[in-house]
């Protein structure tokens, strides 16, 4: 698949119309926020040391995002 025709049916998918008729609703579920962070921080970790840059994360009191 290209780049265009994916960019299109991600258009078709999210379309303004399909959410406001409600064709569209996300499912949403509990998730560990604050492992999500780590795993993302510890992912870009290497790279932000090659550019000499500091990454931080400060864990929320709350772990679950609903």
């Amino acid at each position: 698949m290209t780049a265009q025709l994916l960019l299109s049916q991600v258009k078709l998918l999210l379309d303004r119309n399909m959410l406001e008729k409600g064709i569209f609703a996300p499912n949403l579920e509990m998730h560990p926020f604050n492992q999500t962070i780590k795993n993302v921080v510890s992912l870009l970790q290497r790279q932000a040391e090659l550019q000499k840059i500091v990454i931080s994360f400060s864990p929320l009191k709350n772990e679950v995002v609903a």
